[in-house]
């Protein structure tokens, strides 16, 4: 057996320490629901895991994200862009929390989007102007936008230079 080291760790050598296939240790932490395995088979993958500190590391990366968010909760000015490069609206946003890879936006004011695919740039106050594209809409009580990031001070005209 080998040691557990959280930061090398990964789903084959977690299975391979439980005797089990690595896609049973990737469906019961990404989709619990879809596979059939007994409570002790369960038990063990998440003891293992937890003890190991995977888990960790795992849920850092919530949505499968590839970098972990800082939380700024910063207001900015937001236009939205048809993929045409058209200007389809302007307004004001509020990001949640932030990385090189992605964002959470909340707080959308704008007086509608559109129907056909867009993007966001995102214009905060003393801070870098970036493009993203919406990945998913959360409705928790209030709309959210998680958006991919797909440039970055002012790699696009929509973006003023800094």
């Amino acid at each position: 057996m080998f040691t557990l080291r959280p930061m090398s760790l990964t789903q084959s050598q977690l299975a391979k320490s439980l005797g089990i296939h690595r896609s049973v240790i990737s469906k019961l932490l990404n989709d619990p629901k879809s596979i059939r395995s007994s409570k002790k088979t369960r038990a063990a993958v998440y003891k293992l895991v937890k003890k190991s500190g995977y888990l960790e590391k795992f849920y850092q990366t919530k949505h499968h994200r590839s970098d972990e968010r800082k939380k700024v909760n910063m207001q900015a000015k937001v236009d939205v862009i048809l993929n045409d490069g058209a200007k389809y609206a302007s307004g004001s946003v509020k990001i949640i929390n932030i990385s090189k890879s992605g964002a959470l936006l909340s707080e959308l004011k704008v007086k509608c989007l559109p129907v056909k695919p867009f993007k966001f740039v995102i214009k905060p106050q003393n801070a870098v102007c970036f493009e993203g594209k919406p990945t998913r809409i959360e409705m928790n009580g209030e709309v959210q936008f998680g958006i991919s990031i797909v440039s970055k001070n002012g790699a696009q005209e929509n973006c003023p230079k800094v």
